[in-house]
């Protein structure tokens, strides 16, 4: 028979297994290397375009309201979450309108190193952040929650667990992943990314079930 504390082991990585579904997690490629931009202005929808590198160290956000060549003013806010365990997840926010740029921002983890690095990239039709996980032995990206007046979704995709994202575009492939849709303050986006040790990313799944999306205006 198994023993209790075996039994109690069971239950909770059960658990943690069925809140992990509470958030879509994104499996696939993150990888690319567009430099500054994805592709040429006038070819690109409109929305988010994220991408990292290889270890998933060197991060990239670019949103653009240029939708095939035809501009768009839309405002666009969200935050990246970051973390290394159940007890240590923390949501970096920003928050821009269409006529706003973002400037560059250190955020010190616990007073020590800086965990993440914003770098403003700013241009004609195109604003977004390049950051890096300092201690990424330590710390990773777990999710994105991306939120825009550019997008629109019907009664029936906000009642779902999940649905078809809409105007996210990840990797070198461009896709698209599905998400959960919170509606506070706007349609905004949230989704996981596929960290590298199942253990580890089934405790971070769960921890990031209850944050909730917020809003700061920038100063």
């Amino acid at each position: 028979m198994l023993s209790s504390r075996k039994l109690l082991l069971g239950g909770a990585l059960a658990l943690a297994s069925s809140l992990s579904q509470a958030t879509p997690v994104f499996s696939g490629d993150t990888v690319a290397d567009f430099n500054a931009v994805p592709g040429n202005t006038n070819s690109n929808a409109a929305g988010y375009y994220v991408w990292s590198n290889e270890a998933q160290t060197e991060w990239s956000v670019r949103w653009t309201g240029n939708d095939f060549g035809v501009t768009g003013s839309y405002n666009w806010w969200g935050n990246v979450e970051v973390g290394n365990n159940l007890d240590n997840v923390s949501p970096y926010l920003f928050e821009f309108s269409a006529t706003e740029r973002l400037g560059q921002l250190d955020i010190d983890w616990d007073g020590n190193d800086d965990t993440i690095r914003y770098v403003a990239q700013a241009g004609p039709h195109w604003d977004g952040f390049d950051f890096e996980i300092d201690n990424s032995d330590e710390f990773q990206v777990l999710g994105f929650n991306l939120g825009s007046t550019f997008f629109d979704f019907t009664a029936d995709e906000l009642g779902r667990d999940e649905t078809a994202g809409q105007g996210i575009y990840i990797g070198q492939n461009l896709v698209t992943p599905d998400v959960l849709i919170q509606t506070n303050p706007g349609y905004t986006q949230q989704f996981e990314v596929r960290v590298p040790e199942p253990s580890t990313f089934m405790l971070f799944t769960l921890g990031l079930a209850g944050v909730v999306v917020a809003r700061k205006k920038k100063a």
